[in-house]
């Protein structure tokens, strides 16, 4: 029984990881693996910085819609609670969806590390393709928003999630949550308006998440 279990480890093939999801072991993942649908195994599991006792990770389910500049699917957070052990959140809301906007040259599967922009970010609210390909736009180009976060980074800062309406704010409100340091949970947020020219920066600010 012992050396099936070991085989079955080590036949386990594990999908892209990046952070400090980088430490799960075969074991872990397939302990993980086995509390999904065999139709939703991860193409990517992603675990911020700065934790210590529980591992965090943001499980990246298949993508479900895909265009040539955008494809969107849904993820949980899965906690390593008890090595190899895991508990699933399926339902809080800043969790259920990502979102990935293509980099020129770049494959969506292309995904390097914590600070590549071309990695999946949490969509939290209702956004439609459209709204989302400019407000990435918008974060991604911005000489505003760069030289304002300069007092915190001084390179590109990739998106880490973005949200409709936060604490109440109407509905044309919109935070952008930007990873600015990979050593701990530390975060640009980015407050934008939505109107009818398009999206305006209202305030940028260092925070963590």
């Amino acid at each position: 029984m012992l050396v099936a279990v070991v085989s079955q480890s080590a036949s386990v093939s594990l999908p892209l990881r990046i952070g400090t999801a980088q430490s799960v072991t075969a074991e872990e993942y397939a302990s993980l693996e086995r509390l999904l649908r065999k139709e939703r195994k991860p193409w990517l599991l992603m675990g911020g910085p700065g934790q210590i006792q529980v591992i965090s990770l943001n499980v990246f389910l298949p993508a479900t819609t895909r265009t040539s500049e955008l494809r969107r699917g849904p993820a949980l957070i899965a906690d390593l609670y008890r090595r190899p052990a895991w508990r699933l959140n399926s339902q809080d809301p800043c969790c259920k969806f990502w979102a990935q906007v293509a980099i020129d040259g770049r494959n969506f599967d292309d995904v390097q590390d914590l600070n590549d922009l071309n990695q999946p970010f949490r969509v939290i609210g209702a956004f439609s393709d459209t709204e989302l390909l400019s407000l990435v736009r918008i974060l991604r180009t911005s000489e505003e928003i760069s030289r304002r976060l300069a007092v915190l980074t001084t390179r590109k800062s990739p998106i880490v999630a973005v949200e409709r309406s936060p604490r109440n704010a109407p509905a044309n409100i919109v935070e952008a949550y930007l990873r600015i340091d990979d050593s701990r949970n530390s975060t640009g947020e980015i407050t934008l308006r939505q109107d009818g020219s398009g999206w305006q920066i209202v305030s940028v600010a260092g925070g963590s998440s």
